[in-house]
């Protein structure tokens, strides 16, 4: 179970990996510059996906630190906010423990 201030490595799972949007120009932010992405590992770095490629970069391998445990009223992870490169991002529950493997706890 992940919990906050653990420290998470991210891996890819099953031919899919989680990227970061690259941060764009302050007027053109949108919501989705603020979640996680998952996409296919043949995507990644491939010519044909060159806008994606523009536009998002691959986590796999890459540390991040669980700031936020988001849960419902049933104490069920929904979502989590994690810290990766002085961001803060979210990603949906199911996504994160895909993805999060815990290395350290606070």
């Amino acid at each position: 179970m992940i919990k906050e201030g653990d420290l998470i490595k991210i891996s890819n799972n099953s031919g899919w990996t989680i990227c970061l949007p690259k941060v764009p120009a302050p007027q053109h932010r949108s919501l989705t510059d603020e979640y996680l992405k998952e996409r296919m590992m043949v995507q990644v770095g491939n010519t044909k996906y060159s806008a994606d490629n523009k536009r998002y970069r691959d986590l796999d391998g890459e540390f991040g630190l669980i700031t936020k445990v988001i849960r419902n009223k049933i104490d069920q992870t929904t979502a989590y906010e994690v810290m990766i490169d002085g961001r803060t991002m979210r990603v949906k529950g199911i996504v994160g423990d895909k993805y999060f493997h815990v290395v350290g706890r606070n």
